[in-house]
């Protein structure tokens, strides 16, 4: 059976297969609590960007897990 620590491991498997190291960076600090500004600010481009990129991410992870989840 799937074990809590099982399952973390397969989402994490699967975010860094399926996202592109640029989603992984903007999801990655997106999940640490920063906001569409800071990342922006960070990465040297524009909320609009980060909000697109995250929105790609969310999308591909959703395919990804639907069956999982």
């Amino acid at each position: 059976s799937f074990t809590s620590e099982n399952s973390a491991e397969y989402i994490l498997t699967v975010i860094e297969d399926s996202l592109s190291e640029r989603e992984k960076k903007v999801f990655s600090l997106f999940l640490t609590g920063y906001s569409y500004e800071e990342i922006a600010d960070r990465l040297g481009t524009t909320p609009k960007a980060v909000d697109s990129t995250l929105q790609r991410a969310r999308k591909k992870l959703r395919e990804k897990l639907s069956s999982y989840i």
